[in-house]
């Protein structure tokens, strides 16, 4: 059976900000932030990255984000990519190594 705990992973290149991680949060959860974002004409892609990145153990927030200066732009653009991978469905399964099938093929 697959883990069901939520991811988390260090974030390089923020390190003047605090203790930076991603942190993967509940889908539903996120779903509904991206719907009221939606609504609300906010960028989706900001509150995501602004619930799933953690500084010091606390979420930045989007509107901390909106704040930061351009230096920080390749880090968090780099960040971004992770945590929509966070959120993704994973790939297929990848096939065995000693028999080429994935698994659950016959």
């Amino acid at each position: 059976m697959r883990s069901l705990s939520l991811q988390v992973e260090p974030v390089p290149g923020l390190e003047a900000l605090g203790d930076c991680e991603l942190r993967e949060q509940g889908w539903w959860h996120v779903r509904g932030l991206i719907q009221q974002a939606a609504r609300e004409g906010v960028d989706a892609e900001l509150v995501v990255l602004g619930v799933t990145l953690f500084v010091d153990g606390e979420p930045i927030g989007a509107e901390a984000l909106r704040e930061l200066p351009g230096r920080f732009a390749t880090p968090l653009s780099k960040a971004l990519g992770r945590a929509m991978v966070m959120y993704s469905p994973p790939d297929e399964a990848p096939a065995d190594e000693a028999g080429g099938t994935t698994p659950g093929e016959s």
